[in-house]
């Protein structure tokens, strides 16, 4: 049942219209701290010896990121469509 309930929550996220986050913001080419670097190690050392526990976590927190972004910064702010901005400009 849980597994049914599971699938069935992703389907329904992977259609909504929730924004999610991806990697075109990164800047790779940055500078980094020690903490970052630290951090990635011990990403990489986790996925090493605990791979499906460390996925299983991983993919679970994106498929709630969508969601609980919406929750903390609530709707975004539609764009204006052209005949709005056609009103607006001949006032």
């Amino acid at each position: 049942i849980a597994l049914a309930a599971s699938a069935g929550a992703l389907a329904l996220l992977m259609v909504s219209t929730f924004r999610y986050w991806g990697f075109k913001e990164v800047d790779f080419v940055r500078r980094r701290s020690g903490q970052a670097l630290l951090g990635g190690l011990l990403a990489i050392m986790i996925v090493a010896t605990k791979h499906d526990l460390f996925l299983f976590v991983l993919f679970t927190g994106y498929a709630l990121s969508g969601p609980l972004h919406r929750l903390i910064l609530g709707r975004p702010v539609a764009a204006p469509t052209p005949v709005e901005l056609a009103t607006k400009e001949s006032t």
